[in-house]
């Protein structure tokens, strides 16, 4: 959560020594305090629906509330193509380089509209001189 509050996200590479040890991370961090719901649990139980709830108390008093019933990501509340690029590139850079990442973007972005999963497979692994086998047959 300290992470998320300072930086507006939370990602991989954020989970590094230097966001462990960063005295501002830690001092929000200990501010967090988790309360379980258990008035959510039957929600939770019986529907399709993942509701959270968030407040933030500030020095001064106010409170700022947010409730979800359905998390970013889930078909009902789905995430932007720029949110889900920026993810990928985010857990994809420290394997593939940034020509290698537009390939794999380009490959999934199109995967409804390909006859086969061979330009996919091609820029997963072009990357690390990886072999697919035997020669892959014309497109």
């Amino acid at each position: 959560m300290g992470v998320g509050l300072l930086d507006g996200r939370v990602h991989v590479e954020q989970f590094d020594e230097r966001h462990l040890r960063d005295p501002a991370v830690l001092d929000l961090a200990r501010r967090v305090i988790s309360h379980p719901e258990p008035a959510l649990n039957p929600i939770w139980e019986t529907t399709d629906k993942a509701p959270g709830d968030v407040e933030v108390l500030l020095k001064n008093g106010a409170r700022h509330r947010l409730h979800v019933d359905y998390p970013r990501g889930a078909p009902q509340n789905p995430a932007t193509r720029a949110e889900l690029e920026a993810k990928f590139d985010a857990v994809a850079a420290p394997v593939l380089t940034g020509p290698s990442r537009a390939r794999v973007r380009s490959a999934v972005r199109d995967l409804e509209r390909l006859t086969s999963l061979t330009d996919l497979m091609d820029a997963l692994v072009a990357e690390h001189g990886a072999s697919r086998g035997p020669a892959s047959p014309k497109r």
